[in-house]
């Protein structure tokens, strides 16, 4: 499991919170209330014990983020230190940049790695990378520091421009759709008895109901093949099983539902 995902998971929820219930002081002040568990080492992720965690409060866990690493080039310690800024704003970002310097550099071998093979019993992963940059972009004639700041920059921008654009297609799609001017494909007409439309309404939901991954593929295609592909559910509330199939079924659909669930049409 990636580590971004990992430390969203209820397995590191449930420890953390469950470290902070024993180490209720700070750890690196000794002074305030611990509200962070913060991992000291990389390579026991998902098995850690007391002696990967550490507890701190909110003040010396952002401290220990923006810690400069130990470079002696003060252009360089610059441009990492505007650069860790910026991946510690943008988790989203900092994943994209890190992979992309993976790729270039490093065959795209996993960070925590790199940084573990610097020091595995450490509390700082951004500083390591930054100090391995450096080294390595010595070594190798190249500024990876550099590249991978103008990377975080455009990636950034990237992610705006994208951010804007989806906002301005919403907005849009609401008027239209205020307008009237979102109409659904009509589909041939069939005919289910009252009983068969229970029934396969219920089993329609069931599917959808269990699988996540299947619902977002259904609304996809509905949206898709009968209304002009547009982001039709998601603005009107239907994110969930219940709501789209109640929709889809209001809207004479179910039929052409049905036969992409369990037609073969998939």
């Amino acid at each position: 499991m990636k580590y971004s995902n990992y430390i969203e998971s209820d397995g590191w929820l449930d420890k953390s919170a469950d470290y902070l219930i024993r180490h209720q002081i700070c750890e690196l002040c000794h002074k305030h209330k611990a509200t962070h568990a913060h991992h000291t080492r990389y390579d026991h992720i998902g098995e850690e014990t007391d002696d990967d965690i550490m507890g701190l409060c909110e003040r010396c866990h952002i401290h220990i983020h923006l810690m400069p690493p130990v470079i002696d080039d003060k252009v360089q310690l610059k441009k990492a230190i505007n650069l860790m800024n910026r991946l510690n704003d943008q988790p989203v970002v900092k994943t994209i940049v890190l992979n992309k310097v993976a790729d270039k550099y490093y065959n795209g071998a996993y960070m925590l790695e790199l940084a573990s093979a610097r020091c595995e019993n450490t509390a700082f992963f951004l500083q390591n990378l930054m100090e391995i940059f450096y080294e390595d972009g010595k070594e190798k004639n190249e500024d990876i520091i550099e590249f991978a700041l103008q990377t975080a920059i455009k990636t950034k921008i990237d992610a705006t421009k994208i951010k804007m654009e989806k906002e301005r297609a919403k907005e849009l799609l609401k008027k239209r759709n205020k307008n009237g001017e979102l109409k659904r494909v009509e589909p041939k007409k069939r005919i289910w008895s009252k009983d068969t439309m229970v029934e396969n309404s219920r089993k329609v939901y069931r599917s959808l109901s269990n699988d996540k991954n299947l619902l977002k593929k259904a609304k996809s295609y509905m949206n898709t093949n009968y209304y002009h592909g547009e982001v039709f559910f998601n603005l009107i509330g239907c994110k969930d099983a219940n709501s789209f199939t109640q929709k889809i079924k209001n809207d004479g659909l179910l039929m052409e539902l049905y036969d992409y669930l369990f037609g073969g049409n998939q």
